[in-house]
């Protein structure tokens, strides 16, 4: 949070949107990281608040692939994002 809080003026940067065909949310939290990818700590919740996934996940130069790893599992997954703006998992993993 003091990462993402100091590059941005102070204010960590937030995101959240919800998927009502899939009764979820999803909670973010972006920053830089050491080799200068936009990275993020995602949560998904359940429609209780109940939370269901947590991940890390990085951003390639372009933004539309995305590799992100369960920091209760250790599982990693590869996301690639359509021009739509939807992201779908890659089945190279």
């Amino acid at each position: 949070m003091d990462r993402s809080a100091s590059q941005n003026n102070g204010k960590p940067l937030f995101h959240r949107s919800c998927q009502p065909e899939l009764k979820v949310c999803n909670i973010g939290l972006s920053y830089v990281d050491n080799q200068g990818k936009v990275a993020f700590l995602k949560t998904v919740e359940d429609m209780n608040g109940k939370v269901m996934v947590r991940e890390a996940c990085t951003l390639n130069d372009f933004k539309d692939v995305r590799i992100c790893v369960d920091w209760d599992t250790g599982a990693s997954h590869r996301d690639m994002k359509d021009s739509s703006g939807t992201w779908s998992k890659v089945a190279d993993q």
